[in-house]
């Protein structure tokens, strides 16, 4: 198992509005924000290292493949990807079963409402 977020606010909307095809916005959402010290390490997926058209759900489990690997090796407790919603942006996932893990902090943990305009009730 592995936690995600992102770097920021919008595209962790985005995320959740393309992941719950279906599911109402506006239940039980929360903003978490954490920190980070400098010294828990990141290993980063680059664009270069990722086949053409890697965002196509046809790919999922070859990107899921990757994030798998890296759970099991435990070399970083965090992972940084590519978003496949927005170009230029990232995701990190979070491996509670690496030794760092305890370093990260959660700061708040903030309620999160959709614009109703997004079709959340």
């Amino acid at each position: 198992m592995c936690l995600i977020y992102s770097s920021i606010r919008v595209l962790s909307s985005l995320e959740n509005i393309v992941h719950r095809s279906g599911e109402r916005l506006n239940r039980n959402f929360k903003c978490i924000v954490i920190s980070i010290p400098n010294s828990v390490r990141i290993t980063e997926i680059k664009l270069k290292d990722l086949p053409d058209k890697w965002f196509e759900y046809k790919n999922y489990k070859y990107c899921q493949a990757i994030g798998d690997k890296w759970i099991y090796n435990k070399k970083t407790a965090l992972l940084k990807v590519p978003s496949s919603i927005i170009k230029k942006e990232y995701n990190f996932l979070i491996n509670p079963d690496h030794q760092s893990f305890k370093k990260i902090q959660i700061r708040t943990i903030e309620n999160f409402e959709f614009d109703p305009r997004l079709g959340s009730k």
